[in-house]
């Protein structure tokens, strides 16, 4: 009995050990937040000086922000099968907001002339940003899913299908600058 419990009880420590080693699965709402500030920013009625809105302010936002999300697709991937089900629709459900942010991202670029503006000061390295926080999003809707599917069969859901989204319309939204 007594070798039972304590097989019982390692075996529970590990997979919480397992769970300990630091995913994030509140990574993509810190995607949501960053590019809200970002919109709240190119949506002020008066805008900062575009010196201030430039491709050093997107650098700063938005390459911690896509190596963040690569790091947590590396944890996922090493997770394997004790990433489970329950822990994908945790790491996805922010993304039900993501069609609604695709929309206000895009909208704030287009709107006061910003890209433009943008051009002018150095902001021509903001696609490169933009695809870089793409290529994270793949990587860490991939990883995910891919595990998901050996572990059951997973047909992914409304967040995940939204990720998937989001991630070809920042195809789009970087797009906008390839011409500076």
């Amino acid at each position: 009995m007594k070798w039972t419990n304590a097989l019982v009880f390692a075996t529970t420590a590990s997979a919480a050990a397992i769970h300990g080693q630091g995913v994030n699965f509140d990574i993509l709402k810190q995607v949501d937040t960053t590019l809200q500030e970002i919109i709240t920013m190119l949506n002020k009625e008066n805008p900062a000086p575009t010196q201030s809105i430039n491709g050093v302010f997107f650098h700063s936002r938005l390459t911690p922000l896509a190596d963040a999300v690569r790091a947590e697709a590396h944890k996922i991937d090493q997770l394997g099968e004790a990433f489970s089900e329950e822990d994908g629709g945790r790491l996805y459900a922010p993304a039900n907001k993501f069609p609604n942010l695709a929309v206000a991202l895009d909208s704030a670029l287009k709107g006061n002339g910003i890209t433009a503006q943008l051009a002018e000061h150095g902001g021509c390295d903001i696609a490169g940003y933009i695809f870089s926080l793409q290529a994270s999003l793949i990587d860490l809707s991939f990883l995910s899913h891919r595990i998901l599917d050996r572990i059951s069969s997973y047909a992914g859901d409304a967040g995940f299908d939204n990720l998937r989204s989001f991630t070809r319309s920042l195809d789009k939204t970087g797009t906008m600058f390839k011409g500076c």
